[in-house]
């Protein structure tokens, strides 16, 4: 299967929320297309905060792809979340409903809201790798696959919850690094261990 995952540029998709604005590698979605081409699919990417890339562009490369996955908040987002999801369902139907999966924390809030605004085939709640890869080796059916909620019949279906991945914590005896600490505009200040562990 053709997939393409898109990480938003959220400076062209959103209104009125100001935000923190620093851009990272998309990890989530870097890490879930390793899995998904060891499973043999193909797989490209579109990070829109990177490259500034226009919906048209995105629209352009979703209508080659079989299934279409956005993110309405990848890792880098929270650092600081935004809470808008009207700029997140508006840039999703524009992307072909039909074979879009919506992922992010926005869905996994909110699912019926996110499904109806966006018309997105499914959405997955919670951490999306091992749901989508099922969904992605089941040819895009989100039938029976935990995690999923989509719509049929009119009606909104939400299979079962996944099972929740075992994080064995953060190695806490490490030694401590040095801590960097910067005094930024407007009273903020920003603290980071040399040694962060998620």
């Amino acid at each position: 299967m053709k997939l393409l995952l898109i990480n938003p540029d959220l400076q062209t998709v959103r209104t009125r929320t100001k935000r923190y604005n620093r851009a990272w590698p998309p990890l989530d979605l870097l890490n879930s297309a390793a899995i998904l081409r060891q499973a043999g699919h193909e797989v490209s990417l579109i990070d829109a905060r990177a490259t500034g890339a226009a919906t048209d562009e995105i629209r352009q490369a979703a209508a080659m792809s079989d299934l279409v996955v956005l993110d309405s908040s990848p890792l880098d987002r929270w650092q600081c979340p935004d809470p808008n999801w009207k700029g997140i369902t508006a840039l999703a139907r524009n992307l072909f409903p039909e074979k879009l999966i919506l992922t992010g924390a926005h869905g996994t809030v909110q699912p019926e809201l996110m499904l109806n605004e966006s018309g997105a085939a499914a959405l997955i709640r919670g951490e999306f790798e091992d749901s989508l890869l099922a969904m992605a080796n089941a040819g895009a059916d989100p039938k029976g696959i935990p995690g999923l909620s989509y719509q049929d019949s009119g009606r909104t279906i939400h299979e079962p919850d996944q099972t929740p991945i075992n994080l064995a914590g953060p190695a806490r005896n490490l030694p401590r690094m040095p801590v960097l600490v910067l005094i930024l505009p407007q009273g903020h200040v920003w603290v980071r261990h040399q040694n962060q562990v998620p």
